[in-house]
């Protein structure tokens, strides 16, 4: 995360997570390593270097699959709340802060709790066989869930998770 660790992208071999040797026992550490590693894992299905938002979305949703509600997400949460206002980016790559990055998690975790664990499984797949993709979020997520975009807003925001 933003303050407790960093995982490189891997691209000349597999990745590094570093987490700050610093920080107390407890939730705060043990949500960093997990989302830290579900970064690890993620370059297992590709190395693509422009990723940011989903990527950071969908390790806050290993941090709460791995932790549950011991997870330590409700700062990033907060502070990146806003993401709601500016809807889901067109992309994967760009279109939020890196608060809202973070807190977009909320989205991804809603979309595990609605279309099950495997869609995201799934979308990784997709992003690991065609770059197209990355630059297609709508596509992304109606492959991966199999429902339409509009139904995934719909739901979403009627849940008030995006």
């Amino acid at each position: 995360t933003a303050d407790g660790g960093s995982t490189t992208k891997g691209i000349f071999g597999v990745p590094w997570v570093y987490i700050h040797s610093g920080m107390p026992q407890g939730s705060q550490l043990k949500t960093v390593t997990a989302h830290e590693l579900g970064h690890a894992f993620q370059r297992v299905y590709t190395k693509n270097v422009i990723a940011q938002w989903i990527d950071e979305a969908t390790a806050q949703w290993v941090a709460f699959y791995v932790l549950g509600s011991e997870a330590s997400l409700q700062g990033d949460l907060f502070s990146g709340s806003d993401f709601v206002a500016v809807g889901i980016p067109d992309g994967l790559t760009f279109g939020y802060t890196m608060e809202q990055q973070y807190a977009a998690g909320a989205f991804v975790i809603w979309m595990a709790r609605e279309y099950g664990d495997s869609s995201i499984l799934q979308m990784y797949d997709l992003l690991s066989t065609s770059p197209s993709y990355w630059y297609d979020s709508y596509g992304t997520f109606s492959t991966a869930t199999g429902a339409s975009m509009a139904e995934i807003i719909k739901l979403s925001w009627a849940r008030r998770c995006v």
